[in-house]
């Protein structure tokens, strides 16, 4: 059986549903060639130390896309992991502006209650407010031994190049606080 052509409307009906939050995907990439990449995320996730990590590449080379695959993948390629990605860019939906590992998922409905009474981008409060979300997952999960990964994505366009030292700076000084104490 044929099926019918493709239309301009067809096209225009797909990417107004997309902007709606229907059929999310048709506009994702195939993720290939990025086994290098996702291996090198993967021994960084690994390192005992806490550590601050800056990736940076050109507008569009999928940076995101590498960062989103590796947060779908990390529960297989790291045993005994915690990974939180946050995208600082959304602006209103949590499911699109925070992932986590499945066995932490339930933090979410923390989360929801205060992206509720949220004004203004969600993803940009989720990574200011990065330590609240560790503490939320350390009151019902236990950190130690666990290789924790924290991603904020998009970050410079969320804060602007002038505040991404100070920013660094805050993680280092209280990523290794977080790690002592848990």
């Amino acid at each position: 059986m044929l099926s019918k052509p493709v239309t301009t409307d067809d096209i225009i009906d797909d990417a107004l549903n997309a902007q709606k939050g229907e059929n999310m995907n048709i506009f994702e990439p195939k993720f290939v060639d990025r086994e290098l990449e996702l291996k090198a995320l993967t021994e960084l996730s690994k390192k005992g130390s806490p550590l601050v990590e800056f990736i940076y590449g050109p507008e569009g080379c999928g940076k995101t896309r590498l960062l989103k695959e590796f947060t779908k993948k990390f529960n297989d390629l790291v045993t005994n992991g915690i990974i939180v990605y946050i995208d600082a860019l959304e602006e209103r939906r949590l499911e699109e502006a925070l992932l986590l590992s499945p066995g932490i998922a339930k933090i979410k409905d923390t989360l929801e209650t205060i992206a509720e009474t949220t004004i203004g981008p969600i993803g940009k409060l989720l990574a200011q407010e990065v330590l609240t979300i560790l503490d939320k997952i350390a009151e019902k999960y236990s950190l130690r031994d666990k290789h924790v990964v924290v991603i904020v994505d998009d970050i410079v366009r969320a804060i602007g190049i002038d505040n991404l030292e100070r920013y660094i700076k805050w993680l280092l000084e209280n990523i290794y606080k977080v790690s002592n104490k848990y």
